[in-house]
């Protein structure tokens, strides 16, 4: 995307799609389709990570993942997609 347009912005998300490591932004605009806006940086790193629990929780829901690297920390509860 080479210029800045103006619309009107009805809803906007971001998440890693590309699993790039960096956010990226899709937005639902008036009477236009869709934008998505992909950050295109290398410098980012990513994990996947795909919870499995045992018997009768088969997609790990409710289970805890925590990441710790020296004294960065992040945790994420796993939900329903």
């Amino acid at each position: 995307m080479n210029s800045i347009e103006s619309f009107v912005d009805r809803s906007a998300t971001d998440a890693d799609i590309d699993n790039d490591g960096s956010l990226d932004v899709l937005m639902i605009t008036q009477r236009r389709p869709g934008l998505f806006l992909s950050r295109e940086s290398g410098t980012n790193h990513s994990l996947g990570v795909k919870m499995r629990g045992t018997r009768s929780n088969h997609d790990g829901i409710g289970a805890l993942l925590r990441i710790v690297a020296g004294k960065d920390q992040q945790s994420q509860i796993c939900a329903l997609s």
